[in-house]
């Protein structure tokens, strides 16, 4: 499962990449070809919604939900493909680090108001904040070329 990190790291960066680059990736929203794109991307947003209303969840949970999948997607399962192939490979040798894991009055206040808490920094933060500035100035360079070509 590890390894399925490789393919969401792509997931997240190419497209950025393409769009920095003025290369099309996908379809042209007028061409009959989005359809398979437009269906996949409905139905599973759709379907996942669904089922998390249907167990007394909130929309905002929901997304919640999503950008944390997200976050395991990237940086967990990224680390834990690094750690493991160290290890295999004789690299690195595996510790386990207990680290305080507190809850106080406010944190339990911001998870029933399902509002995200990152506490404090971490090396694992890295990715996703790169990962969010590429996307960043990819849609900044594109928001751009619109304006001008205008």
């Amino acid at each position: 499962m590890a390894y399925y990190c490789l393919a969401m790291l792509c997931y997240v960066a190419v497209p950025s990449l393409c769009l920095l680059g003025g290369i099309s990736l996908f379809p042209e929203i007028w061409s009959l070809w989005v359809l398979p794109f437009a269906y996949v991307f409905i139905a599973k947003h759709a379907y996942s919604l669904g089922e998390f209303i249907w167990f007394d969840g909130t929309i905002q949970g929901w997304w919640n939900d999503q950008r944390i999948w997200m976050f395991r997607r990237t940086m967990a399962y990224f680390f834990t493909f690094l750690d493991t192939t160290l290890r295999i490979l004789g690299f690195a040798e595996t510790t386990f680090d207990v680290t305080a894991k507190v809850c106080d009055e406010d944190m339990s206040q911001r998870y029933k108001q399902e509002i995200m808490e990152f506490g404090s920094p971490s090396p694992m933060l890295t990715i996703l904040a790169t990962l969010e500035m590429v996307n960043r100035f990819s849609f900044a360079a594109c928001v751009k070329r619109v304006i001008v070509d205008i």
